[in-house]
Formats: structure tokens, C-alpha cells, sequence
């Protein structure tokens, strides 16, 4: 197995993505000892969906009759001043400790 893990990896680095997974699959088949179950290995099928004319009608939402907002307006209102950055503290020099 390990040998065909070293080539299914220089396959990768090649680009060769295909023959590297076909490399891996057969180290995997004849190391499990059985093959895979049929109709395990390809993807699955997409649904089939209804075709528009046989789709059910998608329900509206009841109309309540109100055509003018029912609130009313708020006043403006202005955001508060920016809040300044703290104060940027004195340099102090780092002075070494005398032994």
C-alpha cells in the first residue's frame, strides 16, 4: 500500500488528479478484500422536480387594506459627538537595572 500512496502522490503533484484517485481506489479495493458495492461509488442522482404547470400556486399573504403607514413619523434625531481617544501618556526612557 505504501508504495501506491507514493504514487498516487507524485501523480497529485503532477496535476494527474484522476490517475491518482484511480491509483488510490485500487490500493483501497484489493487491500479491503472485496470490491465496493455496486451502485456505492458514482453520485447521486438529482431529484426530479414537478415542472411548472404541475407546481402548486404559492399563497399570498392576506392584504389587511392599510395603503398609509399607520405611525407616525419620527422627530430627526442627530447622532452624539464622536468620543475622543484617551490620552497618549509621556514617554518614560527604559533605564536597565543596575546589578
Amino acid at each position: 500500500m505504501k508504495k501506491e500512496m507514493l504514487e498516487a502522490l507524485r501523480l497529485t503533484r503532477e496535476g494527474r488528479l484522476t490517475d491518482a484517485k484511480a491509483v488510490l481506489e485500487r490500493a483501497l479495493r484489493r487491500g479491503s478484500g472485496h470490491a465496493p458495492c455496486p451502485g456505492r461509488s458514482h453520485l447521486v442522482d438529482q431529484p426530479q422536480l414537478p415542472a411548472a404547470s404541475e407546481a402548486e400556486p404559492v399563497m399570498e399573504p392576506p392584504q389587511t387594506g392599510a395603503t398609509e403607514p399607520t405611525a407616525e413619523p419620527r422627530e430627526k434625531t442627530t447622532s452624539p459627538p464622536p468620543i475622543p481617544p484617551p490620552p497618549i501618556p509621556a514617554f518614560k526612557p527604559f533605564q536597565a537595572a543596575r546589578p
